[in-house]
């Protein structure tokens, strides 16, 4: 019989955990998991206005071919199929590889690479061009901005929001410093902060 319980529920699947047994909830989980990619595919299709005919007609294949594969795995998803979604919403794909098993805390430090990777490009596009040095600069602090925006964004939905502390290491840190005596000083590690002085969220 199934479960009763008075808590509300926050999504289909803890619904399903209350009134049914945690077996077929854990199966659930795991065919939501297996369609995650083409979930998201289907959104930005609809998001785009493009219709299932449009998709369609990128692959060389039927409509009805499209609401096959909609309604498939991701692992039954092909390269060739995923770019003809790209091309058919205005969009491209990069892959990228996380290890198996990763956590979200791997996961942002792979973004956090990637977003690093892409800001040292933009910056050697410059090559001494200083009109170009400085939208890029600009760029930069916009892209500082969201990410600390998006990181209080986040910190927000902590329950009792904890302040959000931080620990530097002064080997780290870059080089260059403008003060050459203070580079002649010998490194130091940052302390810890103490609770005091840490960030409220």
């Amino acid at each position: 019989m199934g479960k009763t319980s008075s808590k509300s529920a926050t999504s289909v699947l803890d619904m399903i955990r209350e009134i049914e047994d945690d077996d077929f909830a854990a199966e659930l989980e795991t065919i939501l998991a297996e369609r995650r990619i083409l979930k998201s595919l289907i959104a930005m299709r609809i998001a785009a206005g493009v219709s299932q005919g449009d998709i369609a007609d990128k692959l060389g294949c039927s409509q009805s071919r499209v609401s096959k594969l909609e309604r498939a795995n991701d692992g039954d998803l092909k390269l060739d199929e995923l770019a003809a979604y790209g091309a058919a919403t205005g969009r491209e794909f990069e892959i990228l590889a996380h290890r198996k098993g990763s956590t979200p805390v791997d996961r942002v430090k792979a973004y956090a690479f990637c977003i690093h990777r892409e800001l040292k490009f933009l910056a050697s596009l410059a090559k001494g061009d200083q009109s170009m040095a400085q939208g890029v600069s600009a760029f930069i602090g916009e892209a500082l901005f969201n990410v600390v925006k998006a990181m209080k964004d986040a910190a927000k939905t902590l329950p009792k929001r904890p302040p959000i502390t931080m620990e530097l290491d002064a080997d780290e840190l870059d080089d260059d410093c403008p003060d050459e005596a203070a580079a002649a000083q010998p490194r130091k590690r940052a302390k810890r902060r103490r609770r005091e002085d840490a960030v409220p969220a």
